[in-house]
């Protein structure tokens, strides 16, 4: 057995000084936690205003608007491309805005649906917008047609396994009627 020797000098502490300081030291932590928590949410709402500020000072909303009706009005063959073309037609946001004014909105369609469901359109703008939310360029519509160029086959790579669909399947439609 081995023996440690002591000084005589170390202070004592009586337990209600422990419990006291365990005390101060748990309500501190439990203030600081709850100041963290304050400041995260804070920076959230931040995080949200200023990307509510970058939709509207770009004119996001009308220009995917317009984007995505002109597509399923158009229901072209190949999705990518067309929205490619689109961007390059359509370079003034400021004129795409106004003519999402002045546009009538498409009829969900169950074509459209379909269509839609085949060609994965929601996540390809889930996918677009989230970059754009990222990146938050000055210019929306070449980033945009940029990004279409870009990610092109790692799009159709995660969402078509089998290779990218030659051919549209051959659809019912007979559920519009």
């Amino acid at each position: 057995m081995v023996e440690i020797a002591l000084p005589d000098c170390l202070p004592q502490l009586d337990e209600s000084q422990v419990s006291h300081s365990v005390d101060a030291e748990r309500k501190r932590s439990s203030q600081d936690t709850a100041t963290a928590h304050i400041r995260k949410r804070e920076t959230a709402e931040e995080r949200t205003e200023k990307v509510r500020e970058y939709i509207n000072d770009t004119q996001l909303a009308p220009f995917l608007n317009v984007m995505l009706t002109d597509l399923y009005r158009d229901l072209p063959k190949d999705p990518i491309d067309w929205c490619v073309e689109f961007l390059v037609r359509h370079e003034d946001l400021n004129a795409i805005g106004q003519r999402e004014k002045e546009m009538q909105p498409v009829k969900p369609t169950h074509e459209i649906r379909l269509y839609s469901a085949f060609w994965k359109i929601p996540f390809l703008f889930d996918d677009l917008l989230g970059a754009l939310l990222e990146d938050k360029p000055a210019e929306p519509d070449r980033f945009a047609a940029a990004w279409f160029r870009w990610n092109r086959r790692s799009f159709l790579t995660r969402h078509f396994k089998q290779g990218y669909p030659q051919v549209q399947p051959q659809i019912d439609f007979s559920a519009d009627a």
